[in-house]
């Protein structure tokens, strides 16, 4: 072993370094870009302004898992429904001079009582018959 020799040889590429990435994307592809990556105090913000202007929103509907795509659902179209108030008489605000009401809490029983307990005791005294 005295006559053997260790050579340490180092490797210089003029490449750019892209730390293992297959791209020179400054993100990783799965994970989303915000405007908080956008700021000019950190790194590749010029590129990331770039990524975030070519945004795209997904059309109205749903996501097909089926056949990956987005279809059109009907109940998932947002619709705004403007009732017609010609000839409502309510006023659009309360005025201060309304007295004020002052009411014991309502409890799940009282609830009960009031919306369910008739119809209970209908069906009940119908099926003794």
């Amino acid at each position: 072993m005295q006559g053997s020799t260790l050579q340490i040889v180092r490797s210089l590429r003029t490449s750019s370094f892209s730390l293992g990435k297959k791209t020179r994307d400054p993100f990783d592809q799965r994970f989303e870009v915000t405007g908080k990556h956008a700021k000019r105090d950190k790194p590749h913000h010029k590129q990331v302004q770039s990524i975030l202007a070519k945004h795209i929103v997904p059309e109205v509907g749903g996501f097909s898992r089926k056949t990956g795509k987005y279809c059109i659902i009907p109940e998932m179209i947002p619709n705004i429904v403007v009732p017609d108030l010609t000839d409502c008489e309510l006023k659009p605000y309360v005025s201060y001079k309304v007295p004020d009401v002052v009411q014991s809490q309502f409890t799940a029983k009282e609830l009960f009582d009031a919306c369910y307990a008739p119809s209970i005791i209908e069906e009940h005294n119908a099926s003794k018959r």
